[in-house]
C-alpha cells in the first residue's frame, strides 16, 4: 500500500486491479455500464452514469489534492464520494476502504496499520445504512460521523487497556447508582456517542448482565450479577 500515491487516479486503478485480479474480468478498469448499490434486491443508490465516471473521479482526486480540510475529514468525505460514484463493476467497498486507510497513513504513518476495515466490517449494516441516509438527506454528515467513530473505535485499544470492558463496567456502575438513567445521559457520562452507548448496552443485555424492566419510556435498568 505504501507504494501508492493517494492523489493518483492511475494508482487507484492499479490497486483495484490487484484487489480484484481473477474475480472480475474488468479489474483495474472503470465500469463500462451503469450500476448502483443494491440491498435485498432494492436500489439504495444509483452510481454515476458510466460515461461520466472517469471525469468525476479525476475531479474528486483534484479536490482531494487541493482541499484545506483537516485530513481526517477529507478522508471521510473522499470515502463517501467514492462510494457514491461507484466507479467499478465490483470491489468498490473494499477499494474505498483501502484508499481511506491510505489517506490516513499519509497524514500519520502509523495509521497504515489501523484496522478500520475490521471495525467497518463488524458494522457493515450500519455502513450501508449511513450511506443511504446521507444520499437521501443530500448531505454526507451521517456517513462522516459514522466513519469518524469507526476510526476512533479502531484506535481505542491502543490508547487505554481494554477500553470497551472499562466502558461496560462503567455503564453497570452508573446504572447500579441510578437505574433510571437514559441512554443519552449514559453517553454523556461516558464521553461517547449515543450510538456507541446503545451498542454497549446491547452487548451487556446479550451477555445477561443487564435487563430492562417496564416500558421503554418509564422503565428502569436491572444490573444482574454474573451468577444471574
Amino acid at each position: 500500500m505504501s507504494s501508492f500515491d493517494p492523489y493518483s487516479p492511475a494508482d487507484l486503478l492499479q490497486a483495484h486491479a490487484i484487489l480484484m485480479d481473477g474475480l472480475i474480468p474488468d479489474a483495474g478498469q472503470f465500469r463500462a455500464g451503469n450500476a448502483g448499490v443494491f440491498k435485498d434486491g432494492k436500489l439504495i443508490h444509483p452510481g454515476t452514469p458510466a460515461k461520466y465516471v472517469p471525469d468525476t473521479i479525476r475531479n474528486l482526486f483534484s479536490w482531494l489534492s487541493s482541499t484545506d480540510l483537516h485530513p481526517l475529514l477529507a478522508s471521510c468525505l473522499f470515502h463517501y464520494e467514492f462510494e457514491s460514484i461507484h466507479p467499478f463493476t465490483d470491489g468498490n467497498g473494499r477499494t474505498g476502504r483501502l484508499w481511506h486507510t491510505l489517506l490516513l497513513s499519509h497524514w500519520r504513518a502509523p495509521l497504515a496499520w489501523l484496522p478500520v476495515e475490521t471495525v467497518i466490517h463488524a458494522r457493515q449494516e450500519e455502513y450501508y445504512r449511513t450511506i443511504a441516509t446521507s444520499n437521501q438527506a443530500g448531505s454526507c454528515e451521517s456517513f462522516v460521523v459514522f466513519a469518524l467513530e469507526a476510526i476512533r473505535d479502531a484506535l481505542l485499544p491502543y490508547i487505554e487497556p481494554h477500553p470497551l470492558q472499562n466502558r461496560r463496567q462503567r455503564i453497570l456502575g452508573l446504572l447500579r447508582d441510578d437505574p433510571h438513567l437514559t441512554v443519552r445521559a449514559l453517553a454523556v457520562q461516558l464521553g461517547c456517542s449515543q450510538r456507541t452507548a446503545e451498542r454497549l448496552i446491547a452487548e451487556l443485555r446479550a451477555a445477561g448482565q443487564l435487563s430492562r424492566e417496564g416500558s421503554a419510556r418509564s422503565g428502569w435498568w436491572r444490573v444482574r450479577r454474573p451468577d444471574g
